[in-house]
């Protein structure tokens, strides 16, 4: 099977780690891929199977300026098909492909609840981008959500037809012989002066809501004796730094950027701690689960509850709530877990299954 791969990059995210995955697993298994970048760049660019893995790029910087290129790629090129990633890029790739002819098979997926996103915005533009997603979905082959979540709000959104889409979850576990070639790591990671380890790994931005996180470490009591280390890099750093350093906590919340391998913390932490205002799905907390770790996570819209099937597999706290996350790190920590279990339910997102599930929707669909 020829599919073509179209995404605006290759930077750290969670939509570009699906895609990757994706992308080395397909090949894996035989199928021609060609990969269509708005720009060639990101780290994640590295993590790719080049092995006869095709990669164009579009060099266009804007997303709204990419539609010509798009027209022209569909218009030029056989497409057997194709599977387009993130919006709004999602809706001018339709449009694109629509007036290039609809050649081939055309799939999306989304990633996010656009709702929360876009009523964040002006009326104006929230109104536009209503009218845009509307009309552009409906003309797609097929659509896959992250979570049934996004499914809802999508189907709210845009009035989809219930059948267009389907639920198909992030390819995020590795599988267990993989895995535990990723625990070593040879320089000391954690302070050993501290009985507790948490950790936090997302990108440094308002929607992750590390001020929660940081708000609630300072209320754990002082005999809990904890550390804090936070993965990931973004925007906001200097905030939380500042946030670190007015709270007097330099000395057991470490900020340290991103990391190409995190699972040496993953499999050495005591706890992981999601804070996020909401999520598409939330790949961190498959990540913890394959290890064996114990999960503290907010009720946000709109992974983290599937993942954990409503507490089953970790424990969900209100958004936003300081309190009630300092009150759920505590509980978890005093709790016994069973880790087998954990890695168990992680197996459910193993990326090979997870391939075929994408794999059968493009088979299936017309």
């Amino acid at each position: 099977m020829k599919i073509i791969v179209i995404i605006p990059t290759l930077n750290i995210g969670g939509a570009e780690k699906l895609t990757v995955n994706l992308i080395n697993d397909w090949i894996n298994k035989g199928h021609q891929i060609e990969l269509l970048l708005l720009q060639k760049e990101g780290p994640l660019l590295q993590e790719l199977n080049n092995k006869n893995l095709i990669i164009h790029n579009l060099n266009s910087k804007n997303t709204l300026f990419s539609f010509y290129p798009l027209y022209k790629f569909f218009n030029q090129n056989k497409i057997d098909i194709a599977w387009g990633n993130m919006s709004p890029l999602t809706s001018i790739i339709i449009f694109a492909w629509v007036l290039s002819g609809k050649k081939g098979k055309l799939f999306v997926t989304e990633h996010n609840p656009l709702t929360f996103q876009i009523t964040q915005l002006s009326k104006l533009k929230e109104f536009v981008l209503r009218l845009i997603f509307s009309l552009s979905y409906r003309f797609a082959t097929g659509i896959t959500t992250v979570s049934k979540g996004i499914k809802n709000d999508l189907l709210q959104l845009a009035h989809i037809n219930n059948d267009k889409i389907d639920v198909i979850y992030n390819p995020v576990a590795i599988g267990k012989n993989k895995i535990s070639k990723l625990f070593n790591l040879e320089k000391k990671i954690w302070d050993s002066s501290y009985n507790v380890k948490l950790l936090s790994v997302g990108n440094l931005k308002v929607q992750k809501n590390h001020k929660l996180l940081i708000n609630a470490f300072a209320k754990l009591p002082k005999n809990l004796n904890a550390q804090l280390i936070i993965i990931g890099e973004g925007p906001i750093r200097k905030e939380l730094e500042e946030l670190i350093n007015n709270l007097k906590l330099s000395k057991r919340i470490s900020l340290i950027g991103h990391q190409k391998n995190p699972y040496p913390w993953y499999h050495s932490a005591d706890l992981f701690i999601l804070s996020s205002n909401y999520e598409g799905f939330g790949n961190v907390l498959i990540e913890a689960l394959e290890c064996g770790l114990p999960i503290v996570s907010t009720n946000c819209v709109s992974g983290p509850k599937e993942i954990l099937e409503n507490g089953k597999y970790g424990k969900l706290v209100e958004v936003n709530n300081v309190d009630d996350l300092k009150n759920g790190i505590i509980e978890q920590i005093n709790k016994k877990h069973d880790k087998k279990k954990l890695i168990e339910r992680s197996q459910d997102f193993l990326i090979s299954k997870i391939s075929d599930e994408y794999l059968s929707f493009f088979k299936t669909k017309k």
